[in-house]
């Protein structure tokens, strides 16, 4: 899966950079290719006559033409376009399953076929569409098959796909099936005299080394790899090799002249020049207190501190590289000023790149939900259709029924049997429908708990990284939130009624923080919470205030060997509001606090969540500290707008 990550790596900057020396406006590009997956040849063309055809659009123009049948055509356009929907690679599938057929004659193996379908196998997995993805591997097995294993060409293919096993035992971490595996493939490889077979079989190689962690025969694996890469016209894969050995070099330590020069070497490539950057960031960040190193890298960029070399590439990387890998650029370049002791700067690019992850992953979830209830509307749509269709047909059989009784009495009961009968089967239908839809929604569940796995998970690797406690402070309070969401999403999906119990949900969330904070005696809480239920959009946000204000009492109120005590209300006064009280019996906050002019992001999130719910927010100090917080629910909300 690595080697697969990095491909795609190398497949963004060799686009990104190339199409900007084109001189052709990448959103009437983009526009152009997605008239082609929607397979609407009239705009298409319109687009490409109207626009200078550089040498790319040259072969999209050729490949409408074909009415999308060139399967060499294809192979220059879906590698690209698969790249701008890496997360979302179903789409760029289901386009392959209908415009590609499987070739008709079967004397000699089309390889293109077999390159697209590789691709397309690759790119599912690396989408989780591992079911997908297996049955093209199997389809793309048995077309291979059918063809005389003796030919080179078709022991190739035969090969190559092996690449989907390979991938298999990654993704599931079988290290030692895996290392087989990719042995017996290089040395098929080696047989059939295939350099490009013998360098994607290393690579695959070598991400079992990662997991073991055997980083000294990883550089030597990939040393001797990068040695046949040169050999072969494939510059892509050299450069994805080089910057593998780059990443490993500095990681490792001790190989600052082999950085230096593979640097000189990627940056001079206008394919990978953007991706330097990242790597130059990452070197300093490792040697920032070697002097030497560090003018060297100066003197290349025209700087005289790494002050000044941030701020130089900072604007570039930011223009041309995608949110993730700039994260990257954030994450090393805050900390090799943070080396620097411009602890100001580096808090600063910190504090960006948590803001620029927490808008990555909220996104990616909001178009998980959105995509949810799209599903569920579809599903919907489909059953109140399949419902018509059913009683339509009833209505004929009751009338044929009636018709048939009037004509001939002697044939009721056996009628009547045969209805029986029909019904049962169409009931035993309907509950197979059911089951599917139960199946469905249960995908649905597993995926958006996944997405809130992988977040938790992302800022849990993130936290590794970052010995500033202030910046760990901010992505433990942002995993916690994190998890209240995860905990709504949990209730939501365990009540048949689409509702929460607020009762049952404040235990639960309570429970969450308690096993956060430890203390030498139990926190008690402390409830009078009538079984209000809420939707996801009163929900959320009231889980989002609960969790800030109970994890501030936890942190900053409460002490060990002292009786803890949080006591929660929540009820409904006359006016349709419902009015939350959240009390803690700990320390008291001091007078000289201004909330009103408070920074603090926790009170800031508190105040525009109650603000979203149309309600009032108020801080009392007394022994203790008391948050009134007042709010309305969806139905009270629509009714004011």
């Amino acid at each position: 899966m690595r080697w697969l990550l990095n491909a795609l790596f190398v497949v963004f900057f060799s686009t990104n950079f190339l199409f900007a020396t084109q001189k052709v406006d990448r959103k009437i590009r983009y526009k152009i290719e997605d008239l082609i997956l929607a397979k609407n040849k009239d705009s298409a063309l319109y687009y490409l006559n109207n626009h200078p055809k550089t040498e790319y659009l040259q072969q999209l123009y050729k490949l409408v033409e074909s009415d999308f049948t060139s399967l060499k055509l294809h192979r220059v356009f879906l590698p690209k376009v698969s790249l701008r929907y890496a997360n979302n690679y179903k789409k760029i599938s289901d386009f392959i399953d209908e415009v590609i057929s499987f070739p008709k004659t079967n004397q000699e193996i089309d390889f293109d076929f077999v390159m697209i379908k590789w691709n397309q196998f690759s790119y599912l997995l690396n989408d989780r569409f591992i079911d997908e993805s297996y049955e093209v591997y199997k389809s793309i097995e048995k077309y291979i098959n059918q063809f005389d294993i003796s030919n080179p060409q078709v022991a190739k293919a035969n090969l190559r796909i092996k690449t989907h096993p390979l991938i298999i035992h990654i993704i599931k971490k079988e290290t030692e099936k895996g290392k087989k595996l990719a042995k017996e493939c290089i040395e098929k490889a080696k047989e059939l005299n295939d350099l490009e077979l013998q360098v994607i079989f290393n690579q695959h190689l070598i991400s079992f080394y990662v997991e073991e962690n055997k980083l000294d025969l990883y550089i030597k694996t990939a040393e001797e790899t990068l040695e046949i890469a040169k050999q072969i016209n494939n510059k892509e894969q050299y450069y994805m090799l080089l910057m593998d050995l780059v990443n490993a070099y500095i990681y490792k330590g001790g190989y600052e002249e082999q950085v230096l020069s593979s640097l000189e070497e990627l940056y001079d490539f206008e394919h990978t020049k953007g991706t330097t950057y990242i790597f130059y960031t990452q070197f300093v960040s490792s040697n920032a207190s070697n002097k030497v190193l560090m003018d060297r890298v100066f003197k290349k960029f025209e700087v005289n501190s790494i002050l000044e070399f941030v701020a130089k590439i900072q604007p570039i990387c930011k223009k041309n590289l995608v949110d993730n890998d700039y994260i990257k650029f954030l994450n090393y370049a805050s900390t090799a000023l943070y080396y620097d002791k411009q602890y100001k700067e580096a808090f600063n690019l910190k504090e960006e790149r948590v803001q620029l992850t927490r808008e990555v992953y909220s996104k990616k979830l909001s178009e998980s939900l959105a995509k949810y209830e799209v599903d569920q509307a579809i599903n919907s749509k489909q059953n109140e259709v399949q419902i018509e269709r059913e009683k339509a047909k009833l209505y004929l059989i009751i009338a044929c029924l009636c018709f048939v009784l009037l004509v001939v009495s002697f044939f009721v009961i056996k009628k009547i049997r045969k209805q029986s009968k029909l019904l049962a089967q169409k009931n035993e239908i309907i509950n197979q429908s059911l089951d599917e839809k139960e199946l469905l929604v249960k995908e649905v569940h597993h995926r958006v708990k996944n997405n809130f796995q992988i977040i938790t998970s992302l800022l849990d690797l993130q936290n590794e990284e970052i010995k500033d406690k202030n910046i760990l402070d901010v992505l433990e309070k942002g995993k916690n939130r994190v998890k209240s969401m995860a905990l709504v999403h949990q209730k939501l999906y365990l009540n048949k009624t689409g509702l929460i119990d607020i009762k049952d949900f404040i235990e639960s969330l309570f429970k969450e923080i308690t096993q956060i904070y430890k203390f030498n005696k139990d926190v008690v809480l402390k409830t009078e919470v009538d079984h209000f239920l809420f939707d996801v959009d009163t929900a959320n946000p009231l889980a989002l205030i609960l969790n800030e204000i109970i994890t501030n009492s936890f942190k900053y109120a409460f002490e060990n060997d002292v009786k803890n005590e949080l006591f929660i209300s929540l009820k409904k006064d006359k006016s349709q509001n419902y009015i939350l009280i959240v009390r803690d019996n700990g320390k008291t906050i001091s007078e000289t606090i201004d909330f009103e002019n408070s920074n603090s992001f926790g009170l800031k999130l508190v105040k525009r969540l109650t603000k979203q719910l149309h309600g009032t927010f108020n801080i009392i100090k007394n022994g203790g500290v008391t948050v009134e917080i007042t709010f309305k629910d969806t139905i009270t909300r629509k009714q004011q707008t």
